[in-house]
């Protein structure tokens, strides 16, 4: 085969492949496992990626005429592309074969041979349906689904029929062999249409996603059609329109995704167990995907066949296209990637209630997660040119608001600890209190310190300033002339990245302000606490004379503490009044009457400040459990304050 043949049918695949790639080796770093999720939806959305692009490409910038009248065989044309396609994903996969991720998603040898079956027929059937779409997205929607749907069908065959003995013994060869027997199929049939296609079709009209509605619209095709005095409602179609792969694609992973998790739940001896991690992956990869191409699949569109520019000409302004375009595209990423997988999972729990664990949070995390990646994959689409580059850029993208948190809860806490350090902010108890209570209140339930990788739907928050930032960029974009180029698109995302570094550098900051606020405040009285508890442990102290008093030398020769914990102690000193009603109080065994742990002695301290404040302690017995654990109490009262502030 000729080497420049190869270097043309590669050079197009290059870039994909390497983002491609790039989300593999992320996998494969072991400081990088918080982000090796992008490794899933890499490979989910790559293999079809990599083996439509070399047919689709040629519909992109229609010169599969101009191909197909060169006087070369097509049988060689079909060698060559599909050698760089096989070539390409079978790289991607070896790669992905050493991740951790795979051994974490797919921990059976069967499912991991499932996967590679279902792998294997996405890209034999690639060139067939690539050329019944004529588009490199419909040849996606196509390949996958119907992929999806044979193996759908193939599972509940399979899965229902598990009576049988040999299905018992063979389920694994039994529902791969299907895959493989289709990837056969189409393989052939793939490369008979190549011999045997004819160019039909305007330069507008050759697409299926301008052309042809019946597929995608069925009984609805009508509908669709313009109204010559409602133009707004127009534009509204034209979107739901060149959305039609997304109505498809849903329709079918859905089918798949209910056939998988039905005939998994039947096949399960424990009814209360759960679904599988493949299943719930393959669940929020599709999801993902649909919420991806919802953002970008309209306006990509538009830049590659060349209609772009001329809606921009209609006597509409920009704004309104924008708008339509935007809020179409979030509209159907809440229906088809949002609201039918919450359905079916409702659905679900009440089928399987011992199955499913499905809470509100969860719903709103869902909502809000493939909203936001459907805005990012909008902002993809006006920043560059075409839906495939799009995609791929939304990798790095996703990459970055991954770690993006982390970078900022470092940077946080970089700063706190030089102001808190040099500043000395916290050796006034007063402030050290007021700074933790307001940060705890601004904070609270935003987000979590302890477990970064653990996104909640509050955490969502954190990116509301970038997201409007990014609406209104994607809005200036939209109006402004292409710059395709690498550099013009970081550029672009240069505010972006400075947005949302100081509103994560604010809120992490601002927790880490209040985790050491607290850890002063509550530190110093955990450590007066236990001081007392160990001068009391000594029956001398007890039977002195009373009231005991301390100084804060003494306390610290008690139970010895940091510096920066007990700098507001200094000075200080401290009144014990031990409780000779009831010395001790220690948790006790109903049964038994024996102490499970060690006793705590009651008392009532009061803690003089040299600032005159007066810290109050005590350690009481509860009077609904004299056995249970000791009640604490820890109450300030302010120089020229009469009332007391509790603290909890």
């Amino acid at each position: 085969m000729n080497t420049s043949v190869l270097i043309k049918e590669s050079r197009p695949l290059f870039l994909p492949w390497c983002a491609v790639m790039l989300t593999g080796l992320v996998s494969l770093i072991r400081p990088l496992h918080s982000i090796g999720w992008i490794g899933l939806l890499g490979i989910v959305l790559g293999v079809p990626l990599l083996a439509t692009l070399p047919l689709g490409n040629e519909f992109q910038h229609r010169t599969l005429s101009l191909l197909l009248s060169q006087p070369v065989g097509r049988a060689k044309i079909w060698i060559a592309k599909s050698s760089i396609a096989f070539v390409a994903v079978a790289t991607v996969v070896s790669v992905f074969a050493f991740s951790p991720l795979v051994a974490e998603t797919l921990p059976n040898r069967s499912q991991q041979a499932n996967a590679l079956a279902l792998a294997l027929a996405v890209l034999c059937s690639a060139t067939f349906w690539t050329l019944i779409a004529r588009s490199t997205i419909g040849g996606i929607a196509l390949s996958v689904g119907t992929v999806l749907l044979i193996a759908g069908f193939s599972t509940i065959a399979t899965g229902f029929g598990a009576k049988s003995l040999f299905l018992m013994t063979h389920f694994t060869a039994a529902s791969a062999a299907i895959p493989l027997c289709y990837a056969a199929l189409m393989l052939w049939l793939g490369a008979r249409m190549l011999v045997r296609y004819q160019v039909t079709g305007t330069m507008a009209g050759d697409d299926l996603l301008t052309a042809g509605s019946n597929l995608m619209l069925g009984a609805f095709s009508n509908r669709a059609y313009a109204n010559p005095t409602r133009p707004v409602l127009n534009l509204i179609r034209k979107e739901l329109r060149l959305l039609r792969p997304i109505w498809l694609l849903t329709l079918l992973t859905a089918s798949a995704w209910t056939c998988f998790a039905v005939v998994y739940l039947l096949r399960q001896h424990d009814k209360g167990k759960g679904l599988s991690l493949p299943i719930i992956a393959f669940g929020l990869s599709s999801a993902a995907i649909i919420a991806i191409l919802s953002g970008c699949l309209s306006l990509g569109e538009e830049k590659t066949s060349g209609t772009y520019a001329w809606h921009r000409t209609l006597p509409i302004s920009a704004a309104r296209q924008w708008s339509i375009k935007l809020f179409v595209a979030l509209f159907v990423s809440f229906v088809c990637a949002g609201l039918i997988p919450i359905l079916l999972l409702t659905a679900g729990k009440h089928l399987f209630p011992s199955a499913y664990h499905l809470d509100a949070d969860f719903q709103i995390f869902w909502l809000l997660g493939e909203l936001f990646l459907t805005l990012l994959s909008f902002w993809c689409a006006c920043a560059v040119n075409g839906t495939v580059t799009a995609v791929a850029w939304i990798v790095p993208i996703l990459a970055f608001v991954t770690v993006m948190p982390q970078i900022a809860n470092w940077a946080g806490r970089q700063f706190t600890d030089l102001v808190v350090l040099k500043l000395s902010l916290f050796a006034n108890l007063r402030v050290a209190i007021s700074m933790s209570n307001l940060s705890s209140r601004a904070v609270s339930g935003l987000i979590n310190p302890i477990n970064l990788n653990a996104i909640s739907a509050g955490q969502l928050l954190f990116w509301v300033p970038t997201l409007v930032l990014a609406v209104v960029q994607s809005y200036r974009m939209f109006c402004a002339p292409i710059q395709d180029s690498p550099l013009a698109v970081a550029r672009k995302l240069s505010p972006l990245v400075g947005v949302a570094l100081l509103c994560g550098f604010f809120m992490y900051g601002l927790r880490q302000f209040s985790s050491d606020a607290e850890f002063q405040v509550y530190g110093g009285i955990y450590s007066v606490e236990n001081a007392i508890q160990s001068v009391l442990s000594d029956s001398a102290n007890r039977d002195s004379v009373q009231p005991l008093q301390l100084t804060a030398g003494d306390l610290k020769k008690a139970y010895p503490a940091g510096a920066h914990t007990s700098s507001w102690l200094n000075d200080a000193t401290l009144t014990i009044v031990p409780d000779k009603a009831h010395p001790t109080t220690c948790c006790k065994s109903p049964v038994t009457g024996r102490p499970l742990g060690r006793p705590w002695w009651n008392y009532s301290a009061t803690v003089h400040l040299a600032s005159g404040a007066e810290l109050n302690l005590s350690f009481e017995p509860p009077a609904e459990r004299p056995t249970g654990p000791p009640k604490r109490r820890a109450v300030i009262r302010w120089p020229g304050s009469t009332s007391e502030q509790i603290l909890h």
